[in-house]
Parts: structure tokens; sequence; C-alpha cells
């Protein structure tokens, strides 16, 4: 399913784009984020994961990078923003509620440095929550102010009915970077990919003649 997201957003840009202080952007990359947790308990560290995806790597690949980055993530035992929040949050109140007011404010005027958005999912192209991992159905989730994320998508449960596997598949979407039409058509891309495996043997920016 990643696979055939990551295609879509190559064929479909406007999904890479992003509003901020009443501006429309479009994005250089597209950057998948997702959370790892170390243990399936409540002590489970989550660890949080972006991955920048590649044109040139094929869906297949993909799904491959993104295995070994959670791997990676868990056994490393820590990630790219753990420093920078041990850091914020070590400072005493007053300066922290000072330091978050600048933040903020940087992050309107899209002023905020590498160090801190590299590796913050709420600078990713697209969220993905793996809920059916947990044993969770899938759900809306909310979007922020903070950051560019324009899009969360959540996947649920694979469960049988009627002898067939379904999963339900939810997504939030800003509806400022396109129109119902061209998410609807970006949708029937996805579907169209899924029942088309073999096009995961191509490259991820692939352009798919698919009309309705």
């Amino acid at each position: 399913l990643t696979a055939c997201i990551g295609m879509t957003v190559f064929n479909r840009t406007a999904l890479n784009r992003f509003v901020k202080n009443r501006r429309l952007y479009q994005r250089n990359k597209i950057t998948f984020a997702f959370v790892a947790k170390d243990k399936m308990s409540d002590k489970g560290e989550e660890r949080l994961i972006c991955l920048d995806l590649n044109p040139n790597d094929s869906g297949l690949n993909l799904t491959h990078k993104m295995a070994i980055d959670v791997f990676k993530a868990r056994k490393k035992g820590t990630n790219d923003m753990d420093g920078i929040l041990k850091f914020f949050t070590s400072l005493p109140k007053w300066v922290l509620s000072i330091v978050v007011g600048v933040v903020k404010f940087l992050d309107k005027h899209g002023w905020n440095p590498k160090v801190i958005t590299e590796g913050d999912t709420n600078y990713a192209s697209i969220i993905l929550s793996n809920l059916g991992s947990i044993k969770t159905n899938s759900c809306y989730h909310h979007l922020t102010e903070y950051g560019t994320n324009s899009i969360v998508i959540t996947i649920g449960t694979i469960r049988e009915e009627n002898d067939r596997k379904i999963v339900d598949i939810w997504a939030t979407l800003d509806e400022r970077i396109a129109d119902g039409f061209y998410f609807a058509k970006s949708v029937q891309l996805i579907e169209y990919i899924a029942l088309h495996p073999e096009l995961l043997n191509e490259k991820l920016s692939t352009k798919i003649d698919y009309q309705e």
C-alpha cells in the first residue's frame, strides 16, 4: 500500500503541496513519516521515522527501505529528534515558553532550520499510521497548524468478509492543496496500482497512463 501511495504522489504532484502563512507551496521532495514502537507495550518507546522517496527506486525497494529504517531505529534506541526534544524539555519553563514561541513564529514564515525540521513528522508529505499492527481500526487523525504536513493516512486491521480480505483505510486531507475531484482521481489511481501489482516493479516516478 505504501508503494502504491508513493507512485501516486509522483504521478499526482498536487498531493505534495502544503499551505503556510496563506500561501500555497510545492515540495521539491516526497517524504513519508511513520512511528515505530520498540515493544508492543505501554512502556515501548516510539521512534519517529521520516523517509525521503527516491524517484528511481521501485515500489518494492521502498517497502524494503522502510523495513530497514524501522529495524535501525529500534536497534539504535533513539531517533534524530530525541536530542532536540531532550534539550528543549531540559530548559526552565519560562525559557521553553519563549523558545516555543520563536519556533512557531519561524515555522509560520518557513524559516525553521533543518536541524528542527529534518526528522520531524510534522514536516512530512504524508504521515502513515498502521493501526492494524496494534489490532486497532483505522480512524481520522487531525492535521496541525504546525509544520507542513497536509495528508494523514491510517490503516486498520485486516479482516475477512465473504471469503475476501478487507482493510479500512482512512485519510485526512488539507482541502486547500487540491479540489475534491483531484483527490478522488488520486484514490482511483492508488486502487489501479494495487490491482496491477506488476507496476510496483517499475520506478516510483514512472508515469502511469490511467484513465477511468
